[in-house]
C-alpha cells in the first residue's frame, strides 16, 4: 500500500515536471513568433529612417527622422502621454515632434511645420527651470509623472535624452527664426551638461568615461540611446559655437562608447543591451531599441575620424534579427533580467535634482 502511494506520488510529480516544461516551452516558442512580428516592424521603421550628418556650422535637419507618429492631441493641441490614470503632456514627446517638423520645415520650407515647430519650442522654453550651482547657471527640464519602468526615479527626474533633444530643438529654431530666446535657452541646456550627476545632474564622469544619463541614478544605468541622443545635442553646440570645452566633453562622451561597445553586446551574439549590463536594470535591448542602436552608432561614425569601430558595430549588431540563435538568447536573455529587476528592485535610488 505504501509503495503505491509512492509511486502515485512520483508519477504526480513527474507529471507536474512535465507540465511546467510543456508550458515553458509553449512560452517560448509564443515569445520567438510574437518577437518575429515585432522585428518586421521594426525593419520598416530602419527602411523609412533618414540620417542626416553634417558637421557645418549652419545646423539642417536634424540627425535621425522618422516618420511622424501618430498621437492623440489634446484641445491645445499638444500630444496626450497617458500614465497613471491621467493624461500628461511628455516634454520628450514634444522635443522628438517639434525636431521632426522643424527638419520637415527646413526640407521642404512649409510654414505648417514651422508653426508646429515653433509651438512646441515655446511650451518648453517655458517649462525651463533655471538654476544655480556654485558659478553655473543653466536650465532643467523635468518629467514630472511617475514612470513605471524606473520606479526609483519618482514622481519628478530629469534626462540627458529630453536635455540633449531640447538644445538641439533650441538651436535650430534660433538659426531658423533668430529669436534670442531660443539661444538663451540653448545656452541653459547646455551648461547643464557640466553639473555632475551627485550635484543632481546628468553627467557622469568615472576615470576617462563621460556618461550622460537618460535616467540617473546610482548606481548608474548608463542607457545607450540616450547617452547618444545627448551627444548629438552637444555636437550641435560644437558646431554652431566650435569652443574646446564643448569638443573635449564631445571627444570624451564619444570616446566612451567606442570603449564599451563590446559590453553593450549579449555575449555569443549580435544583439545589443538597453543599458549598461554593469548595472544593468533593463538588461537586453528590446527588438524596437536593438534596432535604433546601429542607426544612432552611424551617426557617431560620421562625426568622428575613427568611423570604423562604429561602422563594424553597427553592421554586425545588424546581423542579430536574422539570427534564430540570437533571437533565441534574446528571449532567455530578456526574462533573466526581468527576474534580476524584481530581485533588485530596492538596489537602485534615483539622485533628486535640484528643486
Amino acid at each position: 500500500m505504501r509503495r503505491k502511494k509512492k509511486s502515485n506520488t512520483k508519477k504526480k510529480y513527474i507529471l507536474s515536471v512535465a507540465g511546467g516544461v510543456v508550458c515553458l516551452v509553449l512560452y517560448y516558442v509564443y515569445s520567438y513568433i510574437m518577437l518575429g512580428a515585432d522585428i518586421d516592424w521594426v525593419r520598416g521603421r530602419r527602411a523609412n529612417a533618414i540620417i542626416t550628418m553634417s558637421l557645418d556650422q549652419k545646423l539642417g535637419a536634424y540627425y535621425v527622422t522618422n516618420e511622424v507618429k501618430n498621437y492623440r492631441f489634446d484641445s491645445e493641441g499638444y500630444p496626450e502621454y497617458f500614465a497613471n490614470g491621467e493624461n500628461h503632456r511628455h516634454p520628450t514627446q514634444l522635443v522628438q515632434i517639434g525636431l521632426q517638423r522643424i527638419s520637415m520645415y527646413m526640407k521642404t520650407g512649409d510654414s505648417d511645420d514651422l508653426a508646429v515647430a515653433k509651438k512646441y519650442a515655446d511650451y518648453l522654453a517655458g517649462s525651463v527651470k533655471v538654476r544655480e550651482n556654485q558659478n553655473l547657471k543653466y536650465g532643467l527640464l523635468s518629467i514630472d509623472f511617475f514612470n513605471r519602468h524606473y520606479p526609483f526615479l519618482g514622481n519628478s527626474w530629469i534626462s540627458g535624452l529630453l536635455q540633449g533633444q531640447t538644445l538641439s530643438l533650441m538651436l535650430r529654431m534660433y538659426q531658423v527664426t533668430g529669436n534670442e530666446q531660443y539661444k538663451n535657452v540653448a545656452d541653459l541646456m547646455y551648461e547643464s551638461y557640466k553639473l555632475p550627476h551627485d550635484q543632481g545632474g546628468f553627467a557622469y564622469r568615472n576615470g576617462d568615461d563621460l556618461y550622460f544619463d537618460e535616467c540617473v541614478s546610482e548606481p548608474p544605468t548608463h542607457i545607450l540611446n540616450g547617452h547618444i541622443y545627448a551627444v548629438m545635442g552637444l555636437l550641435d553646440y560644437w558646431r554652431v559655437y566650435r569652443k574646446a570645452e564643448t569638443e573635449e566633453m564631445l571627444a570624451d562622451s564619444v570616446a566612451t562608447v567606442e570603449r564599451k561597445l563590446a559590453g553593450y553586446t549579449v555575449p555569443g551574439t549580435a544583439w545589443s543591451y538597453y543599458d549598461d549590463p554593469a548595472q544593468s536594470w533593463s538588461g537586453a535591448a528590446g527588438a524596437s531599441y536593438h534596432n535604433l542602436h546601429p542607426i544612432l552608432l552611424r551617426v557617431l561614425a560620421g562625426m568622428t575620424s575613427n568611423q570604423n569601430r562604429f561602422l563594424q558595430y553597427a553592421d554586425f549588431w545588424e546581423t542579430a534579427f536574422d539570427s534564430p540563435k540570437d533571437k533565441i538568447v534574446y528571449l532567455f536573455a530578456r526574462d533573466y533580467f526581468r527576474v534580476l529587476r524584481i530581485l533588485n528592485r530596492n538596489h537602485f535610488q534615483g539622485i533628486p535634482y535640484p528643486l
